[in-house]
């Protein structure tokens, strides 16, 4: 048989299958229809796990979603005890800090977890640092030069970071020729100013080899901008991309980190969003923590609102909650 003949009857085929479902009733080709619709939704949930069945599901999922009760580690479900032995934590410690591992919890399972007796919730009541603190930054904001342009005193070079915090500049001050690194800070919610009066008494109060260097501040309308020390080695995030580093490297840039830390808790402050993009390095083996838009007073009273990024936020921040 020649192929055109071949394609003859393919096509004789195809148009009696559609005069046939044109000759049957209105409702019985609506019902083919539909038929046909449910086999090609049937393929599609199979190959892929899309469709109605799937959604109906993850709703069902939504709707039955347990509610873990415990208050120590022996009424944990049985998953989630075995996973915490494999990270070699005892059950002894689990205990001392079961509140603690409940919100870590939470925070990585997406469980969720009641403790009897204990609220879990966080309000929005919320202080980052003390009103004495808060006079401090605010006078120094105050009293600064009434310069509008601050290209007059610096010269600016280049963006060297930007985020939701805002942009960091490398700028050169024009008298010295200092290279200094300057950030501008929207300032135009109540939460964005609250944000920077404690990103600038945390910068007046925390003077440490580790700790970035506090120059000086400016107000332009409703901007903040903080002139800091610059770290011409770019972020650890940045290092780390480019470059492996050895034990012995990676002990060093640790130790510097906590004592850093240290000096903070000593004092009273929780960072609260520490991770190695807000890790500076300089090319003379300087490390120093900076952004401190988060940081906390721990010594106000107890802390009711978690804030940090994911997987990075710090112990004494999910204890205070």
């Amino acid at each position: 048989m020649s192929r055109s003949e071949d394609k003859k009857i393919i096509e004789l085929g195809k148009q009696k299958k559609t005069r046939s479902t044109e000759a049957l009733p209105l409702v019985q080709r609506k019902n083919q229809d539909q038929n046909d619709d449910n086999q090609k939704q049937t393929k599609a949930e199979f190959f892929f796990g899309l469709g109605r069945s799937s959604k109906k599901l993850k709703q069902k999922s939504k709707k039955e979603k347990a509610v873990y009760e415990a208050t120590n580690f022996s009424e944990l479900p049985d998953g989630m005890k075995k996973k915490l032995k494999g990270l070699s934590i005892s059950e002894e410690k689990v205990n001392q800090n079961f509140l603690a591992f409940i919100h870590i919890l939470r925070h990585t399972t997406k469980e969720s977890f009641r403790i009897p007796g204990v609220s879990l919730a966080h309000s929005d009541t919320f202080e980052p640092v003390s009103t004495e603190l808060k006079e401090e930054a605010i006078s120094k904001i105050q009293h600064l030069k009434k310069e509008k342009d601050l290209k007059k005193t610096y010269k600016f070079i280049e963006t060297s970071g930007k985020g939701g915090f805002g942009r960091v500049f490398c700028a050169r001050v024009r008298e010295t020729k200092e290279m200094v690194a300057i950030k501008k800070l929207q300032g135009v919610t109540e939460k964005e100013k609250k944000s920077n009066i404690c990103e600038i008494a945390c910068l007046i109060t925390l003077k440490h080899p580790n700790i970035v260097n506090y120059i000086c501040s400016y107000q332009i309308d409703n901007d903040i901008w903080i002139v800091m020390e610059y770290m011409e080695g770019g972020t650890l995030s940045q290092a780390i991309r480019v470059h492996t580093f050895a034990e012995n490297h990676i002990s060093y840039i640790t130790k510097q980190i906590t004592t850093g830390l240290e000096f903070m808790h000593k004092n009273g402050f929780a960072h609260r969003d520490l991770k190695s993009n807000n890790i500076m390095m300089s090319i003379n083996g300087n490390i120093k923590i900076i952004d401190f838009g988060l940081c906390a007073n721990l010594s106000t009273g107890p802390k009711t609102q978690t804030v940090g990024t994911a997987y990075w936020m710090a112990p004494e921040i999910i204890k205070k909650t």
